[in-house]
């Protein structure tokens, strides 16, 4: 025990069974575990960061007029039409996201409502600055969340 004491001076052995299953419980693995659940957080969050850059490509309109909405939508599906691989690889990245999200916040008590209330603000017929917007707010509400699971881990 004196051995134990210098390496951690704050060891108790009549805590040793909390902390073991403690650890044990954090490193299981898998998506419901706390590890899984601050590695799906993290790789969502670095997704979003790819989001963001491809979401600089798509362009659309900023302006504060009445037609904006369905301008940035039919720029939307331009792209579509014409198979822009900007929107290709902005999709692509939004599906990566998507399912890293949903193990992120169905391991912590969200469900796909929330994720698709997230979506709704991130699609490509937003406007250049309400997407940006969506996507940095959505990166800083995983990372609280993730930093709230750190600290409880």
């Amino acid at each position: 025990m004196g051995d134990v004491a210098q390496f951690d001076p704050s060891y108790d052995q009549a805590l040793y069974p909390a902390r073991a299953a403690a650890y044990k419980e954090f490193f299981a693995g898998g998506n419901s575990s706390p590890a899984g659940q601050l590695t799906a957080g993290n790789t969502a969050i670095q997704h979003l960061g790819r989001v963001l850059e491809l979401s600089d490509k798509l362009g659309g309109t900023n302006d504060a007029w009445i037609l904006n909405k369905p301008v940035n939508w039919f720029n939307e599906h331009q792209q579509e039409w014409k198979n822009s691989p900007e929107l290709v690889r902005y999709k692509g990245a939004m599906d990566r996201f998507v399912e890293e999200a949903t193990k992120f916040y169905r391991g912590t008590g969200g469900n796909e409502a929330d994720i698709n209330r997230a979506l709704s603000n991130m699609t490509a017929g937003q406007s250049p600055e309400a997407r940006t917007a969506a996507i940095k707010e959505q990166a800083n509400l995983m990372q609280s969340k993730n930093q709230c699971a750190e600290r409880s881990a």
